[in-house]
């Protein structure tokens, strides 16, 4: 091996291990956010969610799936008058960064994407504030 190679080696390995270190950081917190969160409440701050082993019938929540999955639970149609229905609908998220991630959801007028700031330091409780939210009627 000669200089150059050396030089080579040592330029290349803290990028490479600043690369494993941010995946870790993320698998870590996926750990966090993976599993079903269910609606507790509403304020200026946003939303928030607790930790539950499945949905419950009669509340909105969502669910996060390892891959990049999602289940949003939310309601079935249009209107908003009680009794609502809830039903489940098939989305995908992803890390945009270490406390946002985007979001991307069926409804029932199309598909909804979003990116939340997200804060889980309490444990089991998830905060969320929806920085961008749009509906894309993709129905036809």
């Amino acid at each position: 091996m000669n200089f150059r190679s050396t030089i080579n080696l040592f330029s290349v390995f803290p990028v490479l291990a600043m690369l494993l270190l941010s995946s870790n950081l993320f698998v870590e917190k996926d750990k966090g956010l993976l599993g079903h969160w269910i609606y507790d409440s509403v304020s200026e701050e946003g939303i928030t969610y607790s930790k539950k082993s499945d949905f419950v019938r009669s509340k909105p929540g969502i669910a996060f799936l390892a891959n990049g999955k999602l289940i949003k639970r939310q309601n079935a149609g249009w209107c908003g008058t009680p009794p609502i229905s809830y039903s489940n609908f098939d989305g995908t998220w992803k890390w945009d960064n270490e406390n946002t991630i985007s979001l991307s959801y069926a409804f029932w007028g199309g598909t909804i994407n979003e990116v939340w700031e997200i804060d889980f330091t309490k444990e089991k409780i998830l905060s969320v504030k929806s920085t961008f939210f749009e509906t894309v009627d993709d129905r036809n």
